[in-house]
């Protein structure tokens, strides 16, 4: 799993050999893949000395040297090798996915390593009021009480009224029978009895009157 992971992180370095015809740098990016950093170094130092060697050639071969260095821990060679490079091309880069150990020498040398891509961070979903997100309250029931209620009111202002009609014309019989009293004591009780009446009818007039319309209202509220 090791060797696959570090073939991946130089397959760009394996694709640049390939354009070399000096085949002591392919094969030592060849070796560098399978970790091979000792037998790496040796097929560099022949690559070096091959005599139909680019000025490209030349600079790969040193960034090639430090990645071996830098693999077998020898980091002031490493970052020596990786300034040799970088004067003969200043735009090396390593490939992408090379080990920290690497790109922190690499970086040390002088050369330029780009910044690891932000990670993306989805925004936080819009927080809803905790008034939005409480269950509505139910619904009231309707009161029936007051139906009930109403109802009562008005049968009870219209008993009242008719009580109060009822003394009424008690009232008034009574007032008559006043005036044909056989004598005054008897006219004077007859009539103190007709305002008593008359009283009490004024009582149940008023007092259904508001029964009647406190009934009305809860019935129609």
């Amino acid at each position: 799993m090791r060797a696959l992971v570090f073939l991946l992180v130089l397959l760009p370095l394996l694709a640049r050999a390939g354009d070399s015809r000096n085949p002591h740098l392919r094969r030592a990016v060849e070796q560098l893949s399978a970790h091979e950093d000792r037998a790496a170094l040796a097929s560099l130092e022949a690559a070096r000395t091959w005599a139909r060697n680019t000025p490209d050639d030349v600079a790969h071969y040193h960034l090639y040297k430090g990645l071996a260095l830098a693999g077998l821990g020898q980091r002031d060679a490493s970052v020596r090798s990786f300034e040799t490079a970088l004067i003969i091309d200043a735009s090396l880069t390593l490939p992408e996915g090379a080990s920290p150990r690497a790109t922190s020498l690499f970086r040390e040398a002088g050369g330029k390593v780009p910044e690891p891509a932000a990670p993306v961070v989805s925004p936080p979903a819009a927080a809803l009021p905790s008034a939005a997100l409480a269950p509505s309250p139910p619904a009231p029931a309707p009161r029936a009480w007051k139906a009930w209620t109403g109802g009562g009111l008005v049968a009870l202002g219209v008993a009242a009224v008719l009580g109060g009609v009822l003394a009424g014309l008690a009232s008034a019989s009574t007032a008559d029978d006043a005036q044909s009293a056989p004598s005054v004591e008897a006219a004077r009780m007859r009539h103190d009895l007709a305002v008593k009446r008359a009283r009490t009818s004024n009582v149940l007039y008023g007092g259904g009157g508001a029964l009647l319309a406190g009934g009305a209202v809860l019935w129609a509220w």
